[in-house]
C-alpha cells in the first residue's frame, strides 16, 4: 500500500510536468527521465532490443507533440504513455508481419522459377 502512495505522488507530479511543459517545453524532459526506462522495458518485451529504444523515444516524441491535449485531471501519465507505446508496438509488429509475408512470397517465387514458370 505504501508503494501506491508513492506512485500517486509521482503521478500528480506527471500532470504538473505536462501542464508546465505546455508553456515551457523543457519541463517535459523530467517526464522523459522519469518514465523512459519503464517504457523501454515495455517495448523491449514485445519487439526486442533492436526496436525498443526507437519505439520508446517515439512514444515521448508523440506525447510531447500531444501534450496540449493531455487530460490534466489524470494525474498519472503512465497509462497515456503506455497507450501511445502500445499503438507503436502494434504498428511495428504489423509492419514486421507484412515484411515476413513479402519475403515468403519472394522465396516461393524464387523456388518455383519465377512468376512465368
Amino acid at each position: 500500500m505504501r508503494k501506491t502512495g508513492v506512485m500517486r505522488a509521482a503521478g500528480e507530479e506527471d500532470a504538473a510536468l505536462i501542464r508546465a511543459a505546455q508553456s515551457e517545453p523543457a519541463a517535459f524532459g523530467a517526464l522523459f527521465d522519469r518514465h523512459f526506462a519503464t517504457l523501454y522495458r515495455f517495448c523491449e518485451r514485445r519487439v526486442g532490443r533492436h526496436l525498443a529504444e526507437d519505439l520508446a523515444g517515439e512514444t515521448f516524441r508523440r506525447a510531447f507533440e500531444a501534450r496540449g491535449s493531455y487530460d490534466l485531471s489524470q494525474p498519472n501519465a503512465l497509462p497515456w504513455l503506455f497507450r501511445i507505446a502500445l499503438n507503436l508496438v502494434r504498428d511495428a509488429l504489423r509492419s514486421r508481419a507484412a515484411e515476413d509475408r513479402a519475403y515468403a512470397r519472394l522465396r516461393a517465387l524464387a523456388g518455383s522459377g519465377g512468376p512465368t514458370a
